[in-house]
This record gives C-alpha cells, sequence and structure tokens, in this order.
C-alpha cells in the first residue's frame, strides 16, 4: 500500500485531490495539511511513500 500525505491550503483541492486517490487500489491518503509546519510535522511522524504539495496559496512554502 503506497501512503499519501496531501498538503493543500484550499480544502476543495484537497477534497478532489483525496476523492481521486480514494478510486486508486494500493493507495491510503494518510492526512491533509494546510501549512508548511504541520506538513514537516506529519511527514517526519507518518514517513509517507509520497508527498502531494498543491500551490494554491503562498502559505505553503518549500521544505528546502
Amino acid at each position: 500500500m503506497t501512503s499519501i500525505v496531501i498538503a493543500a491550503a484550499e480544502q476543495s483541492i484537497a477534497y478532489d485531490l483525496r476523492a481521486a486517490l480514494s478510486e486508486m487500489e494500493a493507495v491510503e491518503a494518510l492526512f491533509v495539511v494546510e501549512s508548511t509546519s504541520d506538513l514537516v510535522s506529519t511527514v517526519l511522524r507518518l514517513d509517507p511513500d509520497v508527498v502531494l504539495r498543491t500551490r494554491a496559496r503562498a502559505r505553503l512554502m518549500p521544505l528546502f
């Protein structure tokens, strides 16, 4: 199972991504975060296979 964390400040984008991922086999959307600090702590805690980050708002900053 591939675990995914979604970073999206816009809830509508997060909902659409999560809905699309739920239709895929062997994929689990673990968490949806709205800020960079939440993203960092969630990734460190859950250690997902994939992180999807949208650029809907400037609130999410690059990690590196």
